[in-house]
C-alpha cells in the first residue's frame, strides 16, 4: 500500500472488506438502519396509515412535509413523483406525508394516529386562490388516553389565553 503523504487518496489501495473482517465484532446479527430521505405516502380514497407524528420538515419552504414513524407496514413511494417507485416501510421506519389543509398533524406531535383518506373534493377558485383545486378529506383517530391528553392540552391553552365559558372552558 502506498504511504507517501504526497500521493492522492485514489492511489491508495484499501481492502475495506479485509479490514472489517479483522475487527473483533460479531456483526452477523446486526440489522440495517433506514438512512437517506424517507419514502413518502400519498393519499388515495380509502388509503390509511398508522404512525407516530415525529416532526414537521420545513427545510424546503416550497415542499413542507411531516415525518412519521410507521407503527405497521405501509406501502409508500420513493423517487420523483412523476417516476415514483413503490416501496414498503416497516414498523419503526420513517416516511413522510405532505401538509394537507384538512389534516392538522402539527397538533399531534408524539401521538400515534390512524389516518384514513375519505375523498377528494373540488374547491372553487377564490380571490385568494384563483385556480380551481382539489382538497382531500381525512378521518383521524387516536387512542383514548391520547384523546384525553389532547383535550386537556386544549383546555390549558384556552385558559392561558383567558378563554373561558360557562362549561369550564
Amino acid at each position: 500500500m502506498a504511504t507517501s503523504k504526497n500521493k492522492g487518496i485514489s492511489e491508495f489501495e484499501v481492502d475495506a472488506d479485509a479490514m472489517i473482517d479483522d475487527i473483533d465484532f460479531d456483526v452477523a446479527q446486526w440489522e440495517s438502519e433506514q438512512i437517506g430521505f424517507p419514502p413518502y405516502w400519498n393519499p388515495g380514497e380509502g388509503k390509511k396509515f398508522l404512525a407516530r407524528v415525529i416532526a414537521r420538515d420545513e427545510r424546503d419552504p416550497t415542499f413542507v412535509r411531516y415525518v412519521l414513524q410507521a407503527q405497521c407496514k405501509h406501502l409508500c413511494q420513493k423517487g420523483p413523483a412523476d417516476d415514483a417507485e413503490p416501496c414498503e416501510v416497516k414498523a419503526g421506519e420513517f416516511f413522510t406525508c405532505s401538509v394537507y389543509a384538512a389534516l392538522p398533524l402539527s397538533e399531534y406531535f408524539g401521538v400515534v394516529c390512524l389516518v384514513t383518506t375519505l375523498k377528494k373534493r373540488k374547491l372553487a377558485a377564490t380571490a385568494e386562490n384563483p385556480q380551481k383545486r382539489d382538497m382531500w378529506d381525512f378521518n383521524l383517530k387516536v387512542a383514548p388516553a391520547d384523546h384525553k391528553m389532547l383535550a386537556q392540552k386544549k383546555v390549558e391553552a384556552a385558559k392561558q389565553l383567558g378563554m373561558t365559558n360557562d362549561s369550564g372552558l
